[in-house]
Protein backbone atom coordinates (compact mmCIF):
# COMPACT_ATOMS: atom_id res chain seq x y z
CA UNK A 1 0.00 0.00 0.00
CA UNK A 2 1.40 3.59 -0.72
CA UNK A 3 0.04 5.69 1.43
CA UNK A 4 1.61 3.23 4.37
CA UNK A 5 4.69 3.34 2.61
CA UNK A 6 4.59 7.08 2.75
CA UNK A 7 3.34 7.58 6.79
CA UNK A 8 5.99 5.07 7.58
CA UNK A 9 8.75 8.09 6.02
CA UNK A 10 6.56 10.69 8.12
CA UNK A 11 5.42 12.58 5.09
CA UNK A 12 1.89 13.34 6.15
CA UNK A 13 1.40 15.74 3.79
CA UNK A 14 1.91 13.47 0.54
CA UNK A 15 0.18 10.71 2.22
CA UNK A 16 -2.69 13.53 2.49
CA UNK A 17 -2.54 13.93 -1.12
CA UNK A 18 -2.52 10.67 -2.58
CA UNK A 19 -6.03 9.90 0.07
CA UNK A 20 -7.44 13.12 -1.43
CA UNK A 21 -6.92 11.82 -5.19
CA UNK A 22 -8.31 8.40 -4.64
CA UNK A 23 -12.13 8.23 -4.59
CA UNK A 24 -14.09 6.92 -1.79
CA UNK A 25 -14.81 7.88 2.46
CA UNK A 26 -11.86 5.10 3.37
CA UNK A 27 -9.39 7.03 1.57
CA UNK A 28 -10.37 10.65 1.99
CA UNK A 29 -10.61 9.87 5.83
CA UNK A 30 -13.86 10.58 6.15
CA UNK A 31 -14.61 14.08 5.07
CA UNK A 32 -10.90 15.65 6.23
CA UNK A 33 -10.57 14.00 9.45
CA UNK A 34 -6.67 13.17 8.60
CA UNK A 35 -4.74 16.47 9.08
CA UNK A 36 -0.93 17.22 9.10
CA UNK A 37 -1.38 18.70 12.33
CA UNK A 38 -2.24 15.88 14.08
CA UNK A 39 0.62 13.50 13.30
CA UNK A 40 0.78 9.88 12.14
CA UNK A 41 -1.14 8.54 15.44
CA UNK A 42 -3.90 11.14 14.78
CA UNK A 43 -4.06 9.97 11.25
CA UNK A 44 -3.77 6.68 11.63
CA UNK A 45 -6.70 6.80 14.42
CA UNK A 46 -9.01 8.78 11.89
CA UNK A 47 -8.05 6.19 9.35
CA UNK A 48 -9.49 3.30 11.65
CA UNK A 49 -12.41 5.29 12.42
CA UNK A 50 -13.07 5.87 8.70
CA UNK A 51 -12.40 1.84 7.90
CA UNK A 52 -14.98 0.75 11.55
CA UNK A 53 -17.70 2.76 9.48
CA UNK A 54 -16.82 1.17 6.41
CA UNK A 55 -16.06 -2.52 6.76
CA UNK A 56 -19.57 -3.68 7.96
CA UNK A 57 -20.76 -1.92 4.45
CA UNK A 58 -18.22 -3.99 2.85
CA UNK A 59 -19.36 -7.38 4.54
CA UNK A 60 -22.42 -6.88 3.20
CA UNK A 61 -21.73 -6.65 -0.25
CA UNK A 62 -19.63 -9.83 0.41
CA UNK A 63 -22.56 -11.77 1.65
CA UNK A 64 -24.58 -10.85 -1.79
CA UNK A 65 -21.72 -12.33 -3.66
CA UNK A 66 -21.51 -15.46 -1.03
CA UNK A 67 -25.46 -15.85 -1.92
CA UNK A 68 -24.95 -15.58 -5.41
CA UNK A 69 -21.99 -18.22 -5.57
CA UNK A 70 -24.82 -21.02 -4.88
CA UNK A 71 -27.42 -19.91 -7.44
CA UNK A 72 -24.42 -20.11 -10.15
CA UNK A 73 -23.76 -23.69 -9.67
CA UNK A 74 -27.33 -24.20 -9.80
CA UNK A 75 -27.60 -22.48 -13.17
CA UNK A 76 -24.81 -24.52 -14.49
CA UNK A 77 -25.66 -27.69 -13.64
CA UNK A 78 -29.40 -26.47 -15.08
CA UNK A 79 -27.40 -25.72 -17.90
CA UNK A 80 -25.70 -28.82 -18.41
CA UNK A 81 -29.48 -30.72 -18.18
CA UNK A 82 -30.58 -28.76 -21.05
CA UNK A 83 -27.55 -29.53 -23.11
CA UNK A 84 -28.15 -33.19 -22.62
CA UNK A 85 -31.77 -32.65 -23.65
CA UNK A 86 -31.00 -30.89 -26.65
CA UNK A 87 -28.46 -33.35 -27.57
CA UNK A 88 -31.19 -36.32 -26.61
CA UNK A 89 -33.81 -34.26 -29.05
CA UNK A 90 -30.79 -34.36 -31.63
CA UNK A 91 -30.08 -37.91 -31.36
CA UNK A 92 -34.12 -39.16 -31.67
CA UNK A 93 -34.46 -36.81 -34.64
CA UNK A 94 -31.64 -38.14 -36.60
CA UNK A 95 -32.65 -41.58 -36.48
CA UNK A 96 -31.93 -43.39 -32.77
CA UNK A 97 -29.23 -43.50 -30.86
CA UNK A 98 -26.43 -43.45 -33.67
CA UNK A 99 -24.02 -40.35 -33.75
CA UNK A 100 -23.60 -39.44 -37.46
CA UNK A 101 -20.27 -40.16 -38.60
CA UNK A 102 -20.14 -43.50 -36.94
Amino acid sequence: MVVRTVLKKDNVVEALSICDATPGRFAAGQGGDLEPERGREGCGKALEEAGSIEVPRLEEKLNVLRRSRRWRRLLGLLGTVLGFIDIFQAMEKSGGSRISGR
